[in-house]
């Protein structure tokens, strides 16, 4: 009887022991989730608020520099955006690294074209490199599907955090981004390998193991020299595992690193690898002469897969003499694509020593470059060039790069193709010539933010109508029936635009107005908000003018073109435009 009673006093103390452990660890629990939404909730209070006046400062550093006659005030205003972006770019890190360390980053599913996420990246950061005298590469195999499922955002994060690191610690030489299908992955799944490489200042193999420690860079000479938190490729690493994929290097010092990782990505239904050839382009023979090897073999690859026939030549000399002898066997070459800067002979002196030869087929001759923006059009065109390929060079716009191109002789058309692979074409007037006059509701609180959205928009001739808050956005749109879009802020006073938002997206005659999301607030869940409100894209503060003018583009409806406007307007929108041309 004894012993039931003490195994029953045991069994008692047992269920209270366990009972108040049970409590405490519910309490530890509850403080530490607290504690944890508390952070996230400061964190992304303090992006809102460093946001916002960071757009501002960006914003108006961008048009005072277009402004600008003063070579030392343009240089002075450069650095200040450089800097700004600079303090942008730890902000971002310091919130991922955040997140990640809160479990709190999740990756979505949804379909994204892997070719544009790649090539946007690319052209992006060769404007960079331009700077720098680098070259981008870009070389993707035919069968890399062009639709897949996976995360893009995160994708293009990672990409643009290795590629920017290639640029950054490179200083002659040139960047190569190569993708590959492997066969690791079961169907409907394709493996994928990216691979960037650079001849950049490389990593000693003693440091290799921390490179992907958060805080950690080779060495502290690196972070002095450089800049940079060492938090980038601590986040790129994790941001590839939650994928599903290792993001690992290799280096040799002095030589150049190798960052490179696979993922295995479910292909959408309906999805091709490669590219048909057009009809007017094939059985034509084209030359690439380019004296970067990765970006001529990448180059003759990518026509091939457009069902041409291709040669590469290394240097002026083997070109000429390709060009000869194609003309003796009786097979000319249609079209030279040539390199702009190459030692000895560049691109320019060998159009016109080809132009020179005594052949009775001369080939059309298109000039690659990736220093679109720095071109001498009137040089180019007085050379023989009837129009430029942009470097990256990407598949998914060659065919159309070439057909604009190479229209018929005697139209005498210079096609200058330098913002291939973005959403929207060259800021020109004849591209936005369609959307003159039109306006645009910008709907943002802060007078500073509402200055730099309104000066962008009349840079390419659209009509800024702007509001304060939600309820004197609803108000404009129910006096004016010809508003084209709208640029929405989501914190604002009285009427936020979420609400502001739901309450358009009730009226039937704005049931399909696009509604554009710019703001501060970036987290993911600010994103999915802004999307279950009824927005169609998100353009984030501070915001960036290639990724507004992208959107605008992605999103202006085109199917009626407005009257046509008086003189004076036209004449300041080719002014605008030459203006967005050089910045």
């Amino acid at each position: 009887m004894r012993l039931e009673q003490e195994i029953a006093s045991h069994r008692d103390q047992l269920e209270e022991e366990v009972a108040l452990r049970t409590r405490e660890l519910k309490e530890q629990r509850d403080r530490a989730e607290i504690a944890t939404r508390a952070k996230s909730e400061f964190l992304a209070n303090m992006s809102h608020e460093i946001r916002t006046p960071m757009n501002a400062v960006i914003g108006m550093a961008h048009l005072a520099r277009r402004a600008a006659i003063n070579p030392t005030q343009i240089t002075y205003l450069e650095k200040l955006g450089e800097a700004a972006q600079h303090l942008l770019g730890v902000l971002n890190d310091i919130l991922d690294f955040s997140k990640i360390e809160a479990g709190k980053l999740d990756i979505s599913h949804r379909p994204f074209e892997f070719h544009r996420v790649v090539d946007q990246v690319c052209q992006m950061l060769s404007e960079k490199a331009a700077r720098k005298n680098l070259e981008v590469v870009e070389w993707m195999d035919a069968d890399v599907p062009t639709h897949v499922i996976g995360d893009d955002l995160r994708l293009r994060q990672v990409l643009f955090n290795l590629i920017g690191n290639a640029v950054k610690f490179t200083e002659a030489g040139h960047i190569t981004v190569r993708v590959r299908r492997t066969h690791f992955a079961p169907a409907p799944y394709c493996g994928l390998r990216v691979e960037i490489t650079d001849t950049g200042i490389g990593i000693p193999s003693e440091a290799l193991h921390r490179l992907f420690q958060p805080f950690e860079q080779a060495d502290q000479s690196t972070t002095r020299r450089y800049g940079g938190t060492g938090l980038g490729l601590a986040i790129s690493r994790r941001l590839v595992q939650l994928m599903g994929g290792e993001l690992t290097a290799r280096s040799v010092q002095g030589v150049g690193s190798t960052f490179s990782f696979e993922l295995a990505l479910r292909v959408a239904e309906g999805d091709w690898g490669g590219q048909s050839a057009p009809l007017s382009l094939t059985q034509q023979r084209f030359l690439v002469v380019d004296d970067n090897d990765d970006a001529r073999t990448a180059l003759v690859d990518d026509l091939k897969m457009l069902g041409l026939d291709a040669l590469g030549a290394a240097k002026a000399s083997e070109c000429l003499r390709a060009l000869e002898n194609a003309e003796q066997e009786g097979r000319p070459f249609e079209a030279c694509i040539l390199d702009w800067r190459m030692p000895e002979i560049d691109g320019m002196e060998l159009a016109r020593r080809i132009q020179s030869l005594e052949i009775n087929t001369p080939p059309r001759l298109l000039l690659a470059s990736a220093y679109g923006s720095h071109l001498p059009t009137q040089s180019v065109m007085d050379a023989g060039f009837c129009g430029v390929i942009a470097k990256p060079v990407a598949l998914m716009h060659l065919r159309e790069q070439l057909l604009d191109a190479l229209q018929p002789i005697s139209s005498n058309t210079f096609t200058n193709s330098k913002t291939s692979g973005f959403l929207y074409p060259d800021i020109n007037k004849f591209s936005w010539s369609l959307h003159l006059g039109r306006k645009i509701l910008v709907a943002e609180d802060n007078l500073l933010n509402q200055e730099v959205a309104a000066q962008l928009l009349l840079d390419i001739g659209l009509e800024p109508l702007i509001a304060n808050d939600g309820f004197e956005a609803l108000r404009l749109l129910k006096g004016c029936q010809d508003i084209a879009l709208v640029l929405m802020d989501v914190h604002m006073p009285w009427m936020d635009g979420i609400e502001s938002t739901k309450s358009i997206r009730q009226m039937e005659q704005w049931r399909h107005l696009p509604i554009i999301a710019m703001t501060a607030s970036v987290l993911d869940e600010d994103r999915q908000s802004c999307a279950d409100a009824g927005m169609n894209g998100f353009i984030p503060k501070p915001v960036d003018p290639d990724q507004f003018y992208a959107v605008l583009w992605e999103w202006l409806p085109r199917e009626q073109a407005p009257p046509p406007l008086p003189t004076p307007l036209t004449h300041a929108l080719s002014d605008s435009a030459q203006v967005l041309d050089d910045a």
